[in-house]
Order: structure tokens, then C-alpha cells, then sequence
């Protein structure tokens, strides 16, 4: 584990990976509270003897009170330096609400071949205008530090990858609790448009509201996002690179509780459990 953080509970990013997975990873500090800042940013760069070309994950934490905002946006898109062929992934928590707009540079052709993003649809969450006035203040609202970000975004090629995956009739993916309960996007997960074809799957992990959390530590208001990639992998025999695709398990049908009452649905949502319940009834049954 990496881990570099803020005092005071006020935020910090961190990887974590598995000893055991033959992973080896370097950490490249950009911004952090040992040089002043409010605001982070770390790059790691992960390789692998398994993995043809190493992944970097540049981590970002903006914090809200923090100044020179600008000055740290710009910063992050000089850490977009990688060959073009390597997966990088800005993560973290931006402090900022881009709504539902979308991505200038995904051309029409791109948006026909990959899914739409759905995004936070409250009109007080959408990014301020491009032509609001120039920031002249230190600390700024997070629908212009949206506009910020759409910035990098459209400068980098890159493209938010949370909210492109739900089914049709799945909710907004929100993954942040504000006051009261109220529900937004704050967090991106965002990665070069050249990857698209890459990724498999990219969900929030929805958890209950605030006051049915857990009481035993501080509140986490964030829900995490979960990102499922392919990429190529080296074959140890030839040394010729193939895809490599992480064991999937079978798709999870959900029913909400509410639909339960529906007799139909409610007789489909039992079915499984019954075939699982036959088999195993059948297997203890059987003579050995």
C-alpha cells in the first residue's frame, strides 16, 4: 500500500493492491501536503511480468477549500505524459460537478460506438457557463471548478468513464452524500478516449444513506467506483501478447423489494434459489 494523506481527517489518496498478485508499483509524488498544497495528486506506475505495458493511475484529491486551483488543474495535465498505447487513469475525488454535459472532443462517430454518460441531472450540479468571468477569487464553487475539469478533460482526450455502463433502467450512478442526504457526482474515474474499446464494465458501488451507515468509525460519504479492464497480457511461452480478461462471474439479477409484490417477478426471483435448492437436495441424496 501506498498511502499519503492530509491531517486532520480532510482527505488524502491512497493505492492498495494485492502482495500476491506479482505486481510492482512506483510511486511518483506531483502534489501533496509535504510541498504545501491543499490539494493531491500522486502517479503510480504498476508493471507486471504478466502485462505487456504498465498502467499508471494518477490519484487526485481537490480539496474544497483550497486555493490555486487553476495552478493544480494544469498541473495535472502535464502528468499526461505516457506513451499513447498505456492505460492512464486520473481517479479520485474532484470536488467538482460537470451534470450531464457531455465531452466536446468525443466525436459523433465515438458516441456512436460507445455508451452515453449519465450524469448528475440537478441543475444547481451543472458546471458554470464557458463564458462565466475569469476566476478571481482563491476559493471557488465546485460547478466552476466543474468547468475546470471539462477543461482538462477536453485538453487530455480523456472522457469520464463512471455513468457510461448502468443498464437502462438502473439509477443515476451518485457516489457522493452531501448534507441532508442529498445525493451527487463529485468523484470521476477519467481515461484516454484511445482505451475505450478497453473497458469492460465501470459501476458505483450504491450504499445506504448516511444514518444507516456504520457507527462504529467516521461517516464515509463516498461510494466507490469499480472499473473492469482488458488489456494485453504476455504469453510466457512465446512472448507474444494476448488479452487477458479477469474471471467474470455470472450477471447478479436484482429485484427491488418493491416490485417483489408483482406475482410474476416475484416467482422469477425465486427460481434460481429453487434450481440451486434441487441440485443440492439431489446431490446429498446420491449414493456415494
Amino acid at each position: 500500500m501506498y498511502l499519503d494523506t492530509m491531517p486532520c481527517d480532510r482527505g488524502g489518496v491512497a493505492i492498495l493492491y494485492r502482495e500476491s498478485s506479482n505486481l510492482t508499483v512506483e510511486q511518483h509524488r506531483i502534489t501533496t501536503r509535504a510541498n504545501g498544497s491543499s490539494h493531491q495528486a500522486v502517479s503510480w506506475t504498476i508493471t507486471s511480468p504478466l502485462i505487456v505495458r504498465p498502467i499508471h493511475i494518477t490519484g487526485v484529491y481537490v480539496s474544497p477549500s483550497g486555493g490555486a486551483i487553476e495552478d493544480f488543474f494544469y498541473t495535472l495535465t502535464q502528468q499526461d505524459h505516457y506513451p499513447a498505447e498505456s492505460i492512464h487513469i486520473y481517479a479520485g475525488d474532484f470536488n467538482a460537478h460537470v451534470g450531464n454535459e457531455t465531452e466536446t472532443q468525443i466525436t459523433t462517430q465515438e458516441g456512436l460506438n460507445n455508451p452515453p454518460r449519465v450524469g448528475d441531472c440537478y441543475d444547481r450540479h451543472m458546471p458554470s457557463p464557458p463564458a462565466a468571468a475569469p476566476i478571481t477569487i482563491a476559493r471557488i464553487s465546485s460547478t466552476q471548478r466543474g468547468r475546470l475539469l471539462l477543461g482538462i478533460i477536453n485538453t487530455t482526450s480523456f472522457f469520464i468513464l463512471n455513468g457510461r455502463y448502468e443498464a437502462a433502467d438502473d439509477s443515476i450512478p451518485y457516489d457522493t452524500l452531501q448534507n441532508q442526504d442529498e445525493a451527487t457526482i463529485n468523484d470521476y474515474n477519467l481515461m484516454g478516449k484511445q482505451h475505450f474499446s478497453k473497458v469492460k464494465t465501470c459501476h458505483v458501488i450504491l450504499r445506504p444513506s448516511r444514518t444507516l451507515r456504520s457507527k462504529s468509525g467516521p461517516l464515509i460519504d463516498h461510494n466507490p467506483i469499480v472499473v473492469h479492464l482488458s488489456f494485453l497480457a504476455k504469453s510466457a511461452a512465446q512472448g507474444i501478447g494476448h488479452t487477458l480478461i479477469t474471471q467474470e462471474l455470472p450477471p447478479r439479477t436484482q429485484f427491488h423489494s418493491s416490485k417483489l409484490k408483482d406475482a410474476t417477478t416475484g416467482k422469477k426471483s425465486q427460481m434460481p434459489w429453487r434450481t440451486q435448492a434441487g441440485k443440492a437436495e439431489q446431490a446429498i441424496r446420491a449414493p456415494d
